[in-house]
């Protein structure tokens, strides 16, 4: 059993306005074009370099899950290297003080499951200028919308856990949530109005700080929860943080694979499809149905009895308005 640690910082929709025969035909003229990024050759200190290579899944004689090989055949896969330097001081064995250059290059990977689903893995910094430049290239033949989780969403996968026993369609269960991350509605914009992160113990929605944070208007950041995937040939449970502006970040000791590079990538792709399918068809919800029903505000009533009186009438008052 091994550790998956894998941070995608940016989340992306896609649609494609280029026309072609068939899907596989789109693939080819993507990576065709993919083929005109400037491509990366090593630098140096005085001339540090940037550009794409390509970031091979390397699954020639290994056994392939039923979801594995199916992701595999949709997806275009790159590597963005944007070389930098550091400078650190160092004393010699003669005791002289000397400045060293060190690599702290910028590497960014990005997967393109098709037809609709882009993913770019390293920090939301790291892949703002990827984002930049994969929109330039892309441009003409395809529309991108990041994908920015509301605070109804995150709502709505706990109220899941609360009412269905974390049961978010037939293959796919939300088993725990470990921990809220709230900040104030004003200040939504950026992450400086991040006011605090909620550990809970089974649900940290039911936790009195997330429920008296949201009775004081803070709306949820981000989510850190375990997840289930299961259909009739795979299963999988991970762990996983979902944020509203930082993407997600896949870490998990649940996962049984063989270690290598291509497993960890094909797993993670695995799970963020099906984020991906249950954030659109949550999307598509009518708007009463997006938010928590009735029941699930009585719930986090009936947890702020006895707690807090401003947080049980704020509570009270939305339960009453469903009348």
């Amino acid at each position: 059993m091994q550790k998956i640690n894998l941070n995608f910082g940016k989340f992306i929709f896609i649609n494609i306005k280029k026309e072609a025969e068939d899907q596989f035909a789109l693939i080819k003229y993507f990576n065709t074009l993919f083929t005109n990024l400037p491509k990366y050759t090593k630098g140096t200190v005085k001339k540090p370099t940037s550009g794409y290579t390509n970031l091979k899944i390397n699954t020639k004689g290994k056994f392939l899950t039923s979801h594995e090989g199916k992701i595999q055949e949709l997806l275009i896969c790159k590597r963005y290297i944007k070389e930098k330097y550091g400078e650190i001081t160092i004393t010699d064995i003669d005791g002289v003080e000397k400045i060293v250059n060190y690599p702290k290059h910028q590497i960014t990977d990005i997967f393109w499951l098709f037809p609709d689903m882009m993913a770019i893995m390293g920090s939301k910094n790291d892949t703002d200028g990827s984002f930049e430049t994969l929109k330039e290239l892309l441009g003409k033949d395809v529309e991108m919308e990041l994908i920015e989780f509301e605070h109804d969403f995150f709502m709505w996968l706990q109220c899941c856990l609360l009412l269905n026993k974390g049961v978010i369609d037939n293959n796919f269960e939300i088993l725990k949530i470990e921990e809220d991350e709230t900040e104030h509605t004003a200040l939504r914009t950026n992450r400086s109005g991040v006011q605090s992160i909620i550990r809970g113990s089974d649900d940290a929605i039911l936790s009195p700080q997330t429920l008296n944070s949201l009775a004081n208007g803070h709306d949820i950041f981000s989510i850190r929860a375990n997840f289930e995937l299961d259909d009739s040939l795979d299963k999988f449970k991970t762990s996983a943080r979902l944020t509203r502006l930082d993407g997600i970040h896949i870490f998990s000791r649940f996962v049984k694979f063989t270690g290598e590079e291509w497993s960890k990538y094909l797993f993670s792709l695995i799970f963020l499809r099906k984020v991906f399918e249950t954030y659109l068809d949550w999307k598509k919800l009518p708007e009463e149905e997006k938010k928590p029903n009735k029941e699930c505000y009585q719930k986090m009533l009936n947890e702020m009895e006895g707690q807090s009186i401003d947080g049980v009438q704020y509570f009270r008052e939305i339960v009453d308005r469903f009348d």
